[in-house]
């Protein structure tokens, strides 16, 4: 399952990324809208995860538009967590229900 996370800060995603692979997904992160839209627009993401670095206004749209392409939408909230725990404890695991992938 591939998954597109979209957040401000490049670091945190590619160690998102990282530790999402480690647990199996196929990740690709980007921080810019246009370029998540266009991503999803191409039918290959199977699920979204937006960062808490993403204003509302564009939280908003990106959900519209995984919406509309039936793409479900995690929201992150890594903030004051350790990115491992969070990603293994919480992140992984709401991927999985999301996307409807069995463990």
């Amino acid at each position: 399952m591939h998954i597109l996370i979209l957040d401000r800060d490049r670091p945190l995603i590619d160690r998102v990324a990282s530790l999402l692979r480690q647990q199996g997904f196929d990740v690709t992160g980007v921080t810019r809208d246009e370029e998540a839209v266009a991503r999803l627009e191409t039918g290959a993401v199977d699920g979204l995860v937006i960062g808490g670095g993403v204003p509302e206004e564009s939280r908003s749209d990106l959900r519209t538009a995984a919406e509309e392409r039936h793409i479900p939408v995690v929201e992150g909230a890594l903030p004051g967590k350790d990115p491992e725990v969070y990603v293994r404890d919480e992140l992984g695991p709401q991927l999985r229900e999301a996307v409807g992938a069995g463990e």
